[in-house]
C-alpha cells in the first residue's frame, strides 16, 4: 500500500519547485551527452551510425587532446564507453565533442547536438548569465526538434526534463553549482567507514561521531607524543625521535591514515601507543611501531 511521502509535511518546501531535476551529473553528462553518443554508436538513433573508422578517428582524437591542468581525468577510447564516468562526459562534452565529431555524424544531428553543447556551456557560469534566456531558447529548440532528428521513442523523462534547465538556474544558480558531483565524489570515503554491511547508516553516524572527537590543533609548539593531528580526511600520527646523550622531541609525521581507519586506531578503551626500538651502538630509532 503506497502512502505520502513525508517529505510534503516539511515546511517551506515545495515538493514540486523545490526538488532539483537539473542535475549536471544524471541530466547532462550521464543522461542527454551518454545517450547521444551510444545512439551514434550502436545507430540507435535512427539518423547516423558511426562506421568503425570513423570510430577510431573519434578515439584516438579524444586521446590526444591537450586538456586543461584542472582536468584530472583523460579521456579513453569510446570503446570504453560502457566504463566512462560521469566527468569524463562532461570533459568530451566541452573540450573535444563539437571538432571530433565534426564531418563523423550527419549534418541534422550536428547541428541539433551544437545547440544542446551552447545551451548547457551558457548555463555553466554566471560569467554568461545575461545569455541565459538564449540558452533557454536553444535547450527549447533542441527538445522540440529531438523527435524530428531522432525517433520518437527517443524522447525520455531526460529529454523532457531540459525544459526546466532554465527555470532552476535562475533560481538556484548555473549547472555546476547545483550538481551532485561533489557527494559522488565524498560518497568513496564514506563507504570506506563502513565496517558490516549491517546498519549503514548508524555505523556512519558512529564513525563520523569519532572523527569529531580528534580536536587536536595541529599548530601547537608544544606537543606531547605520541600526538595526533588531522586534516582533511586525513589523520597523522607524531611519534619520538632519540638522538645519542640526549632526547630531541621532534615533528615526525611516522603514518598516515584515512579517516576511515582512524577508528581502528583510536577508541573510548583504548589509546594509540609508540614503541621504539632502538640500535644499542648509535640510540637511534630503528623501527616504530603502533599497537
Amino acid at each position: 500500500m503506497k502512502i505520502p511521502t513525508p517529505l510534503i509535511d516539511l515546511i517551506n518546501l515545495d515538493i514540486i519547485e523545490d526538488i532539483i531535476v537539473s542535475d549536471r551529473l544524471h541530466l547532462i553528462d550521464l543522461g542527454i551527452t551518454k545517450k547521444l553518443i551510444k545512439g551514434w554508436i550502436d545507430g540507435k538513433t535512427g539518423s547516423t551510425k558511426l562506421n568503425p573508422s570513423d570510430k577510431k578517428d573519434i578515439s584516438r582524437s579524444i586521446q590526444e587532446l591537450a586538456l586543461p591542468s584542472e582536468i584530472n581525468r583523460k579521456l579513453r577510447s569510446i570503446k570504453y564507453l560502457e566504463f566512462w564516468k560521469g566527468s569524463e562526459f562532461r570533459t568530451f562534452l566541452h573540450y573535444g565533442s563539437i571538432v571530433v565529431l565534426q564531418g563523423k555524424i550527419d549534418d541534422a544531428a550536428y547541428n541539433h547536438f551544437l545547440k544542446f553543447f551552447c545551451a548547457v556551456s551558457i548555463f555553466s557560469s554566471h560569467v554568461y548569465e545575461h545569455h541565459w534566456e538564449f540558452g533557454n531558447e536553444l535547450l527549447q529548440q533542441f527538445v522540440a526538434e529531438f523527435g524530428t532528428v531522432y525517433k520518437d521513442s527517443l524522447i525520455s523523462s531526460n529529454v523532457h526534463n531540459l525544459l526546466h534547465v532554465y527555470d532552476e538556474v535562475c533560481r538556484f544558480g548555473p549547472l555546476d553549482s547545483i550538481s551532485t558531483y561533489p557527494y559522488e565524489n565524498n560518497l568513496q570515503r564514506l563507504k570506506r567507514l563502513h565496517r558490516t554491511g549491517n546498519k549503514s547508516l548508524e555505523q556512519l553516524v558512529n564513525r563520523l561521531a569519532e572523527i569529531d572527537k580528534v580536536q587536536i590543533d595541529p599548530h601547537s609548539e608544544e606537543r606531547e607524543y605520541p600526538s595526533i593531528t588531522t586534516t582533511g580526511m586525513s589523520i597523522k600520527i607524531y611519534a619520538q625521535q632519540l638522538e645519542r646523550k640526549r632526547l630531541k622531541q621532534t615533528h615526525i609525521p611516522s603514518v598516515t591514515l584515512e579517516r576511515s581507519n582512524a577508528s581502528k586506531m583510536i577508541d573510548d578503551n583504548s589509546k594509540s601507543q609508540a614503541k621504539a626500538v632502538t640500535n644499542n651502538s648509535n640510540d637511534k630509532i630503528r623501527e616504530t611501531k603502533y599497537v
